[in-house]
C-alpha cells in the first residue's frame, strides 16, 4: 500500500533538472542483413546533460472534452482541487462511483451513496484511498487522474481528464497497446526504450500544455493499468534508460510498418527535426510479415476525392481548401533513399497545391462532413505510394508500409527479434547514431 501523503507529494514533484553521470552505451549504425552477427556497441564515457536524472512524472489526456465521466475504486475516492495546500485542507473522502458533470461552470458531482455535491473550480485531483488504479468510463488508470475544465469558449461545460501517472507505471500500458501481446521480449525491450524516449522529449517540450500526450496514436496509444506480464519486464529491464543524439534527448518516433524504406521526420511532420536518428533508411525486408509491407492497389473517385482534401484543409488552414477538382496529383520530391516527401495537386483551373507526405496521407483520408470516413480498405496506409489518375478515378498502387515510416519499425523490430538480434542492434538499425544511457 501506498503511503496517500508520500504519494501526492511525488505525484505533484517538479521533474528535477540535474547533472547526469551514467554509463552510455553507443548505439552503432548497423546493416539489417539477415543472418549478419552482430558485435556489442562499445561502451562510451559518461557526459554531463541537463536531462532529468528523477523519474518524472508524465501527464497523459485519456479522455477528451467529455461533459460527464465516471470515476471507480472499491476503496473510495479521494477528490479535491490540485496543489498541496488545497489537497490537505480541502480533499473528501467520497464513496465510488462518482459520476461528475461539468455545468456552467461547476463540477456537479454525484457518489455512490447518491450524495450530490457542486465544486465551481477548473480542476479536480482524484485518487484512490489505498492508491491502487482508478476507474474511468470502465478502463484502469495507475495514480492519479486531473479534471480540468476546458478553456475555450465554444466548448464550455466541457473538461479533459489527464492521468498523472510516473513514467515507469505509464510505460506497460504503451507497450500493452501497440504491440501484439504474441510478439517477442526482445521487441518489446526495444520498444519501451523507443517509448520512453518519445514520452520523455513531450515530458519536457510541453511546458505550454496542461497536458504531454494524448493515450490514442496522435501521440502513443496507452490503455492504463492494464497490461500484460511481457509488458511490465521489458519495462523494468530496461529502467531508465532512453535515447540520445549529441546528449539531447529526440522524439523516437515509430511506426508499424515502414515497407523496408524510412521516412525523414523532416518531411513528415511539421516540426520535425532533421537529424540522422530520424533520417529514412533502406531497411530490406524486415517488415515483410506485415500485411501491409505492401498494399494496393486502391481506386477512389475523385470528385469524393477533392472534397475530402478540400475538408482536410480547412481544419488546416491549407491552401488546398480551394481545391473543387483534381486533374493531376504526383509525386514532386524523395528523400535520399526514394521515398515520397511531397506531392502536387492540380485542379481543373491550373492551380497546383503542395503536400507534405503526411499531409497527403491526411487529407486523402480526412473524415469530411457529409461523406464519412473511407471505407477500411479504402484508406492509404502510408504516403509511399504511387499515383495514376484515369478519368475520375484516382488510382494509388504500389503502396509500402503502414505510417508514417520515420524511426523504428515494429514489424521489423519485431522481425529481427526473431533472427536473435538483441534490442540494442535493433534501436541501431532504426535510429542510426543515436545513444542509449541511464537516465535514472
Amino acid at each position: 500500500m501506498i503511503h496517500r501523503r508520500n504519494h501526492i507529494t511525488a505525484i505533484w514533484g517538479l521533474i528535477i533538472a540535474a547533472s547526469l553521470v551514467a554509463i552510455s552505451v553507443m548505439v552503432a549504425t548497423v546493416g539489417c542483413q539477415k543472418g549478419k552477427v552482430l558485435s556489442a556497441p562499445p561502451i562510451l564515457p559518461a557526459i554531463t546533460s541537463n536531462l532529468p536524472a528523477s523519474q518524472p512524472v508524465v501527464r497523459v489526456r485519456i479522455v477528451k472534452r467529455a461533459v460527464s465521466a465516471v470515476f471507480e475504486n472499491t476503496s473510495g475516492l479521494w477528490l479535491a482541487p490540485p496543489g498541496e495546500n488545497n489537497w490537505q485542507r480541502l480533499k473528501r473522502l467520497m464513496p465510488s462511483p462518482l459520476h461528475i458533470a461539468r455545468v456552467d461552470g461547476e463540477y456537479i458531482i454525484v457518489d455512490g451513496s447518491r450524495q450530490r455535491l457542486r465544486w465551481q473550480v477548473d480542476q479536480l485531483m482524484i485518487v484512490s484511498q489505498d492508491g491502487s488504479p482508478v476507474g474511468v468510463n470502465s478502463r484502469t488508470y495507475p495514480q492519479t487522474v486531473l479534471l480540468r475544465a476546458a478553456n475555450s469558449a465554444n466548448i464550455g461545460g466541457t473538461f479533459d481528464v489527464i492521468n498523472h501517472v510516473r513514467m515507469e507505471s505509464y510505460l506497460p500500458g504503451v507497450l500493452q497497446k501497440e504491440l501484439y501481446t504474441t510478439w517477442h521480449p526482445t521487441a518489446f525491450a526495444a520498444q519501451a526504450i523507443a517509448a520512453r524516449t518519445y514520452a520523455m522529449h513531450n515530458v519536457m517540450t510541453s511546458t505550454r500544455r496542461h497536458f504531454d500526450l494524448e493515450s490514442t496514436t496522435a501521440s502513443q496509444a496507452y490503455v492504463g493499468a492494464s497490461a500484460s506480464q511481457k509488458a511490465r519486464r521489458a519495462v523494468e529491464q530496461t529502467g531508465g534508460r532512453v535515447l540520445l543524439y549529441r546528449g539531447r534527448i529526440f522524439p523516437a518516433y515509430y511506426s508499424s510498418s515502414c515497407g523496408g524504406i524510412g521516412q525523414d521526420a523532416a518531411w513528415a511532420f511539421p516540426e520535425g527535426l532533421d537529424i540522422a536518428p530520424l533520417r529514412g533508411t533502406q531497411r530490406h525486408e524486415w517488415c515483410q510479415q506485415s500485411r501491409y509491407y505492401r498494399w494496393g492497389p486502391i481506386d477512389r473517385h475523385a470528385s469524393i476525392l477533392a472534397r475530402r482534401m478540400a475538408a482536410w484543409g480547412r481544419t488546416q488552414k491549407h491552401a488546398v481548401a480551394a481545391i473543387s477538382a483534381i486533374r493531376h496529383m504526383y509525386i514532386e520530391k524523395t528523400n535520399h533513399v526514394g521515398r515520397p516527401t511531397r506531392f502536387v495537386v492540380t485542379d481543373h483551373n491550373g492551380r497546383s497545391y503542395k503536400l507534405d507526405a503526411e499531409q497527403m496521407r491526411m487529407a486523402c483520408n480526412h473524415d469530411a462532413p457529409g461523406i464519412g470516413s473511407p471505407a477500411r480498405a479504402q484508406n492509404l496506409r502510408s504516403s509511399h505510394m504511387q499515383i495514376q489518375i484515369n478519368g475520375d478515378v484516382v488510382t494509388f498502387y504500389d503502396g509500402r508500409g503502414f505510417g508514417h515510416g520515420v524511426g523504428l519499425c515494429q514489424w521489423g523490430m519485431q522481425a529481427m527479434s526473431q533472427h536473435g538480434y538483441d534490442h540494442m542492434h535493433i534501436l541501431a538499425t532504426y535510429y542510426p547514431g543515436a545513444q542509449v544511457r541511464q537516465l535514472y
